[in-house]
């Protein structure tokens, strides 16, 4: 599979049948046409037009918000030398209203999967301040500017939290499209978006975390694969680093990723603040261990070196239990449970 080249496209508004971005009138008229009733008619026809095309341009993005990324307005496919499609109707979702979090404006953006406008989340302020640091090493969060759970999230993989090792990769550590906004093409539109920043930053390639049956946490690997991402590494339980390479190279998980294994018996549960779910997990796990006498220990991964030597696959929360490694999936009491005897 051959990934079709991807090309950001600041389009400028097209009238019916005069091609993309082309004047729709030619240059000033000339002699008695200027001074005559058809002079005035041609005028009154730029106008028309110059107005259709005014209510028809795309948005002017706001460069802060385009500071973690290239300052483009559309990322479309294009094949066969077929010319960029015109912002507007069936292409809506590729001009979207999209912004990107910044130190700037991060106090005041929700953050997609736990939304509320009143009492703050523990999760989500826990997730703001893992970002607020994030945020000046290159991470990336992107998202639909409305009240909906519509994003993708990357960093560099030289200080994403996880153990993968390999040069000048981005790491996708989730894409995410929730509800009703299914169905619009904001993933795809979110997808072209990290890769093209990844070309434009000159980087070798993107990798994510996968899996040999999906797993309910880790982002569509399905979806991905369309896009040219093929497994780079495996783990003997079924875990796969997907990458999409530029150069050739490929990434791989870091060897203590790949032993699976751990001295303590006890359950046994690493997690970092990358997911504004992790705090109730954390919160739901702990208080059932301790009303059913269950030996737990929880432990944060709050460096990235902590988080590039753990024993295990990792997108921000890994179990273990009785020495083997379990999931990367965040439990329920109910998901705890099927673990334990």
């Amino acid at each position: 599979y051959s990934p079709m080249r991807l090309f950001p496209w600041q389009i400028t508004p097209d009238v019916r049948g005069t091609g993309i971005g082309r004047s729709p009138v030619a240059g000033p008229e000339k002699g008695a046409a200027a001074r005559s009733g058809l002079g005035i008619r041609m005028a009154l026809v730029r106008f028309r037009f110059a107005a259709i095309a005014g209510r028809n341009e795309p948005k002017q993005v706001d460069p802060t918000l385009e500071a973690n990324g290239p300052p483009a307005l559309c990322f479309v496919q294009q094949k066969n030398g077929e010319p960029p499609p015109v912002c507007g109707e069936e292409n809506d979702h590729m001009c979207a209203d999209f912004i990107n979090l910044t130190p700037e404006n991060l106090a005041s953006e929700h953050l997609c999967c736990i939304i509320r406008s009143k009492k703050p989340h523990p999760g989500v302020e826990a997730k703001r301040q893992w970002l607020a640091e994030r945020l000046r090493e290159g991470h990336v969060f992107r998202k639909l500017n409305a009240r909906a759970a519509v994003f993708v999230e990357y960093a560099p993989l030289e200080t994403a939290w996880v153990p993968v090792t390999g040069d000048n990769y981005l790491y996708l550590y989730c894409l995410w499209v929730n509800g009703e906004q299914k169905g619009k093409g904001y993933g795809t539109a979110l997808m072209e978006y990290c890769l093209a920043d990844a070309r434009a930053q000159g980087k070798s390639g993107v990798c994510m975390l996968g899996a040999a049956k999906q797993k309910a946490w880790l982002s569509d690997q399905a979806f991905a694969k369309k896009y040219g991402f093929e497994v780079a590494d495996t783990t003997e339980n079924g875990y796969a680093l997907l990458a999409l390479s530029f150069d050739g190279t490929m990434p791989k998980f870091a060897p203590n990723a790949k032993r699976q294994e751990i001295e303590p018996r006890e359950l046994t549960v690493y997690y970092d603040f990358q997911c504004p779910f992790v705090v109730q997990s954390v919160e739901r796990l702990q208080t059932y261990c301790e009303e059913n006498g269950v030996p737990a220990s929880f432990l944060q991964v709050d460096t990235l070196q902590k988080a590039k030597e753990l024993p295990c696959v990792f997108n921000n929360w890994a179990v273990f239990y009785q020495g083997k490694f379990q999931t990367v999936n965040l439990l329920d009491v109910a998901g705890l449970k099927r673990i334990l005897p």
